[in-house]
C-alpha cells in the first residue's frame, strides 16, 4: 500500500514537471497560430448594430462550416465570447477516439509510429487550449446528464457578464448553408432567468466563408411570460429562419457565390464529358 502511495506521488511529480515545460510552449504556439490566423483569415462583421447595448446577458449562435466557422468567429468576432465545445474533444478519455479514428481511418497512407507521435502531442495541446486559453464548456450530445454541468458553468459565465458562443448544426454543411439544429441550448434561458430574472437575447449570425463576412441579425429575447414548451421552440425555430435567409439573401443571392457555382457546374459537366468520350473510345 506504501509503495503504490508512493508510486502515486512520483507520477503525480512527473505530470507537474511535465506540464511545467509544456503549457509555455503549447501557449507560444497557440500564440502563433493565432497570429498566423489573424494575418492569414480575413472576415468583416456586418451588423454590429443590431447588438443593443441594454442586453442582460448575450449568446451569440452561429453555423458551424466546418471548422471555418468556430475558427473565424473565435479570431475576428469583436465580442470576446466563451464557446461550447464539444466533450469529444474537451476530455482526455473522449478525445482519442474523437480525433484518432479520424486519424488513423482517414491517413492510412503515414505510418502508425508518425500517427502516435502526432497524438502524444496534439492530444495535450487541444486540452490546453480549450481548458486554459479558450475557457471552453464541455457540451455532450450522447450523455445530456453531463449537460447539468454545461448548464451551471454557462450560468457563472453570462452572469460575469461574458458572451456565450455556440454552433447548434447537427448536420452543418460544407458549402453553406445552415443545418438542422441541436435543441437543448435554448433551455439555459430557462435556468438563467430562474436563477438572476434577467432574460438572455440570442443572436443569430452567419458566417460566410464565400463571403469572407459574418452576418448579425436582430436577437431573439427569451419571454418568461411564455409557456417554456412553446418558447423553446419559438428561440430555435426563429434563430434558423433568421440564419437560413442571412444564407440566402447575403450568400446565394451575391456574385461570388454564383461565380463558385458556375464553375462548379462547369467542371462537373467537363468530367460527364470525359466519361462520355472514354466509353466512345
Amino acid at each position: 500500500m506504501v509503495e503504490k502511495k508512493k508510486k502515486n506521488i512520483f507520477l503525480r511529480i512527473l505530470s507537474f514537471l511535465g506540464k511545467c515545460i509544456a503549457y509555455p510552449i503549447f501557449t507560444i504556439l497557440f500564440g502563433l497560430i493565432w497570429l498566423i490566423g489573424e494575418l492569414v483569415l480575413h472576415s468583416k462583421v456586418v451588423g454590429k448594430k443590431y447588438i443593443r447595448k441594454d442586453d442582460e446577458a448575450r449568446v451569440f449562435i452561429a453555423n458551424h462550416y466546418e471548422l471555418y466557422g468556430p475558427t473565424i468567429f473565435i479570431l475576428k468576432f469583436p465580442y470576446r465570447s466563451i464557446p461550447w465545445i464539444m466533450d469529444g474533444m474537451m476530455e482526455p478519455e473522449l478525445i482519442d477516439h474523437q480525433i484518432g479514428m479520424n486519424v488513423y481511418n482517414n491517413y492510412k497512407f503515414i505510418p502508425k509510429f508518425i500517427k502516435k507521435m502526432f497524438m502524444a502531442f496534439f492530444k495535450p495541446f487541444v486540452l490546453f487550449v480549450f481548458h486554459h486559453l479558450l475557457h471552453a464548456i464541455s457540451v455532450s450530445r450522447d450523455y445530456p446528464k453531463k449537460n447539468i454541468i454545461t448548464m451551471k458553468k454557462s450560468i457563472a459565465v453570462l452572469e460575469k457578464g461574458k458572451p456565450l458562443f455556440i454552433c447548434p448544426e447537427f448536420d452543418y454543411h460544407t458549402e453553406g448553408g445552415v443545418g438542422t439544429f441541436f435543441s437543448g441550448f435554448e433551455t439555459i434561458a430557462k435556468f438563467y432567468y430562474k436563477k438572476t430574472g434577467k432574460r438572455i437575447s440570442f443572436y443569430p449570425i452567419y458566417i460566410s466563408k464565400i463571403n469572407k463576412k459574418m452576418y448579425i441579425g436582430k436577437p431573439v429575447v427569451f419571454n418568461p411570460n411564455e409557456d417554456m414548451n412553446v418558447e423553446q421552440e419559438r428561440i430555435v425555430s426563429t434563430l434558423h429562419r433568421k440564419m437560413e435567409r442571412m444564407w440566402r439573401v447575403f450568400e446565394v443571392n451575391g456574385k461570388r457565390y454564383k461565380k463558385l457555382k458556375a464553375k462548379q457546374e462547369k467542371r462537373k459537366l467537363n468530367k460527364e464529358n470525359k466519361q462520355t468520350e472514354s466509353k466512345i473510345d
